[in-house]
This record gives C-alpha cells, structure tokens and sequence, in this order.
C-alpha cells in the first residue's frame, strides 16, 4: 500500500481557502476594497484593509507505531491586517478574522499584537489548530 502524506502539506492553502471565502462574505459588506491574500509581497499599488493569512511550520501529530504516515498535524495560521486608517480598522477586521478561525475549529494562540510605528498600521494574530487526517475545516 502507498503511502500519501501529500494531505499534510496542503492544509495551509486548504485553511487560506475556507478562510478567504468565509471572510469575503462577511468584510467585504463593511469594507469593499478589502484584500485577502496568502502572498507575503505584491507588486500592484497597495489596497487597505489588506488580511495576510500563512501558515507556520506544524508538528506531527497522532504518531503510530509504523510511523510511516502523518496522522495528524499540529497547525498555526498567522493573519496579518494592515491598514492606512486606525487601531479601530485593525480591531474590527481581526475581531472577524478570530470568528472565522474558531468557527473553524482553531484556538487563539496570540490574539492581536498592534505596530503602528510607521504609516500603516499592522496587526498580527495567531491561530492554532491540531488536525486529523481525515477531520473537516467546518
């Protein structure tokens, strides 16, 4: 039997997927322009409020005795909201962010650090995860 851990390695896009859609339907009635990505740089004129979601190195989880297979992952998704605006607009979209990831089943790992020490202002929050091979996003 062939061993298929390639599902291990796809969670990141998986959750950015599930998340995106989620978010869109719920940010866009409040903010029209916002951008969600999983790319770290763009090359187009930037947009605000811009969500940045990636995902961190997991852990292995659920080892069996063969250890063969990845059966489970531990897995944290970092966002990042960048704005033009204030500390309010970070808020306010992280706070929908949070809905969607817990909706999804992760825990708040680090619910929001603020740096507005240049001219935009950008939060960061953390969420985590352990996922089964064969569990659902929702």
């Amino acid at each position: 039997m062939a061993i298929d851990n390639s599902w291990a390695y796809d969670l990141g896009t998986q959750i950015y997927s599930v998340a995106k859609g989620l978010l869109l339907t719920k940010l866009k009635k409040i903010y029209p322009n916002v951008y969600i990505t999983d790319k770290s740089k763009s090359i187009g004129a930037p947009k605000f409020p811009t969500v940045y979601i990636h995902e961190l190195p997991g852990t292995e989880k659920g080892r069996d005795l063969e250890g063969t297979s990845i059966n489970g992952v531990l897995v944290t998704m970092q966002v990042d909201v960048t704005t033009n605006s204030d500390n309010s607009e970070v808020r306010k979209v992280m706070a929908t962010v949070s809905d969607v990831f817990k909706r999804m089943g992760f825990e708040a790992v680090s619910i929001l650090d603020i740096d507005d020490t240049g001219e935009t202002i950008r939060g960061v929050a953390r969420f985590r995860r352990e996922i089964d091979k064969k569990d659902w996003l929702l």
